[in-house]
């Protein structure tokens, strides 16, 4: 964990995942917990005339490898097409094939682009799914008219 809040009182976790808060008076307190990476952990917590442990499991936000197979209208393999995904930009290989890791749930735009064919910009996709650990998606580009 690397961050706690209980009523608007940020703390920091230790490297064992711990938290103190000192000089809480009696009552109950709403948390949030946050890491990068991770879903947020939120609930209640009554102190009363002692020391109170609550223990928050965090649960992992899934990811995937998205890989791209760009071909041209004849359904051959285009090398050196760009492909941004999420602010990144990759480039095809001599198979026409870029792979972005580790890309988290969500609805994300890319845009592909040659100098050869034309550009397919701001084309939805919707990353989903519980068992699926790659997603492949194939571009097909058609040739200039110039």
């Amino acid at each position: 964990l690397t961050g706690e809040e209980i009523d608007d009182i940020a703390e920091q976790t230790d490297a064992d995942g711990e938290a103190t808060f000192t000089g809480l008076e009696a009552g109950e307190y709403e948390y949030t917990v946050t890491k990068d990476d991770y879903e947020d952990g939120e609930g209640e917590i009554e102190v009363e005339d002692e020391n109170v442990t609550e223990n928050v499991t965090l649960t992992e936000i899934p990811t995937f490898d998205v890989e791209f197979n760009v071909i041209d209208d004849d359904g051959d393999s285009v090398e050196g097409a760009e492909i941004e995904l999420n602010g990144e930009t990759k480039e095809t290989d001599e198979d026409g094939e870029a792979t972005f890791e580790d890309v988290q749930e969500g609805e994300y735009v890319y845009t592909v682009k040659h100098g050869d064919f034309e550009d397919k910009e701001n084309v939805s996709i919707n990353i989903e799914g519980e068992e699926i650990s790659t997603i492949d998606i194939t571009v097909e580009l058609e040739a200039n008219d110039d």
